[in-house]
């Protein structure tokens, strides 16, 4: 189908050197194809020596700093050290973290509706919103592109599934050299703290799971998204053969051998990340559980608080649900083939996500729960509009009476693809400008609020408590002459330290 050359199915529309329905495939096969033209593959085993040596660089450089600093750390390093504690208490006291997850939930989402629900927009939308893109990691281009892979999409497939334990496994192997290489070189007494250096590199293990998770996860749900096109017109049903969509060489069939080898392998990645990585979240939550609920401190508490932190105590698994609903709208809802259906769905989950906001209210601050109801609202918004993108499509496809944007204005309210796609694109950026707003106004208000911090580590304190241990603070007073008092007292120590609580007796 297609190609320079009129065949058996097609009538030879490509230019010379592309193939395909869409003329997106390059007959030579040391090129591959990107924006429009063929370029050439560059060389394996230079991309995978180049990827070796970094990560080797990277490992030397950690372990060499940790060992020079546990022989004489600069003063200078301390001083470092005090700016970055600094600046890591001024980002807690805005909730930068729940607020920026929030905000990366929000873009990895936008940005993969269009291809989870087949919405053919505008180039110009791409270039408007294509920064987006920074928020998708795709080892297949990072590290070699995957259509110079042999094998198709199956090879894609495997570097975009396993590309993220790939760098999980090599942050891994650095924190924990870093975290014994002092003992291991001889440069301090005692054994290495193999146990301790695991559990302190969870937290990036837990970040890169988050962040990577939407994207890997909508590449093994693309295995079940296929596109139709027509061999013959001129019979009645037509003859019509189904491709899939990311690789159009591909027929969607499960008598293909090789479709057939591709789905299984899909089921196998299935489970492991939009399945497995929500269950492993869930369970690490479950076994701190009891600790989380009655504010014990322990390592595992600590080194899990990228999931439970601004949540509050009843509902610190909340992390699994909304990671859950971000799976569901872009990935398992490419299971539903049907277009509209498809998108009816997706609409009614970011709904129901969006009423279960407002009525459990699971954040600890209201003003990350007014971000992350906001983020939904945008979200059932552009799913909501995207019913019209099919509307006008079918219109666009119809033959009218009258005048084709007539008829779109008089049902949609909006007279083409073109004119939907560019209110899309204000809402969009101009929610995204308001959120950048709203944080550099509480970055530059809250850089001067008085904080207390503990001497020892110069980081605000955590309100938690030893296993066994309790705290309580009573501000005794006379009620006749101190009332005023002891109540300023409270509301100057809530401000200072966010979350205490204080009882006037």
């Amino acid at each position: 189908m297609g190609g320079s050359d009129a065949g058996l199915e097609g009538a030879g529309y490509c230019r010379e050197g592309h193939a395909g329905p869409r003329c997106a495939l390059c007959t030579n096969s040391s090129q591959y194809y990107s924006e429009g033209t063929c370029i050439d593959c560059p060389d394996a085993q230079n991309r995978a020596m180049i990827s070796l040596l970094t990560a080797l660089a990277v490992l030397v450089f950690v372990v060499s700093s940790r060992a020079a600093f546990s022989r004489c750390a600069p003063i200078s390093y301390h001083l470092n050290i005090r700016r970055l504690r600094r600046i890591m208490a001024w980002l807690s006291a805005i909730a930068f973290v729940p607020k920026f997850k929030l905000v990366i939930g929000f873009v990895q989402t936008v940005k993969l509706l269009p291809d989870v629900y087949a919405l053919e927009l505008p180039r110009f939308y791409d270039d408007w919103v294509g920064f987006l893109s920074a928020f998708q990691i795709d080892w297949s281009n990072m590290i070699y592109p995957g259509s110079c892979l042999n094998g198709g999409y199956l090879s894609v497939l495997l570097l975009r599934a396993l590309g993220p334990l790939a760098l999980m496994g090599l942050l891994l192997v650095i924190g924990v050299a870093y975290g014994v290489a002092p003992q291991v070189l001889g440069l301090r007494e005692g054994r290495p703290p193999w146990q301790q250096s695991l559990v302190e590199n969870l937290p990036a293990q837990l970040v890169i799971s988050f962040c990577l998770i939407p994207s890997t996860s909508n590449s093994i749900f693309a295995v079940w998204t296929c596109e139709t096109f027509q061999l013959d017109s001129t019979v009645n049903p037509p003859t019509t053969v189904q491709f899939l969509t990311e690789d159009v060489t591909l027929k969607c069939v499960q008598s293909d051998a090789q479709y057939s080898r591709l789905l299984h392998l899909a089921y196998v990645f299935m489970a492991m990340w939009p399945v497995g990585v929500p269950l492993l979240f869930l369970l690490v939550l479950l076994h701190a559980r009891s600790s989380i609920q009655s504010g014990n401190s322990s390592n595992l508490v600590r080194a899990t608080k990228f999931l439970h932190r601004e949540y509050v105590k009843e509902f610190h698994w909340w992390e699994v649900l909304f990671l859950l609903q971000r799976l569901v709208i872009v990935g398992f809802a490419r299971l539903i083939s049907h277009g509209p259906h498809r998108l009816l769905f997706g609409t009614l989950i970011a709904l129901s996500y969006f009423g279960a906001l407002l009525v459990v209210k699971p954040y600890k601050r209201s003003d990350v729960g007014w971000i992350a109801c906001s983020c939904q609202i945008v979200i059932v918004l552009l799913l909501y509009m995207s019913t019209y993108a099919f509307q006008l499509h079918s219109l666009h496809e119809a033959e009218d009476v009258v005048q084709q944007s007539d008829l779109s204005w008089s049902i949609t309210g909006f007279r083409d693809i073109d004119h939907l796609s560019a209110v899309v694109i204000v809402i969009l950026l101009g929610f995204l400008a308001g959120l950048l707003i709203l944080t550099l106004y509480q970055l530059f208000a809250s850089y001067d609020a008085a904080i207390l911090m503990l001497v020892s580590n110069r980081q605000p304190p955590e309100l938690v408590m030893d296993a066994g241990k309790q705290y309580h603070l009573f501000l005794s007073h006379t009620w006749s002459s101190g009332q005023d008092q002891v109540a300023t007292i409270k509301r100057r120590l809530q401000l200072l330290l966010t979350g205490c609580r204080i009882f006037l007796e």
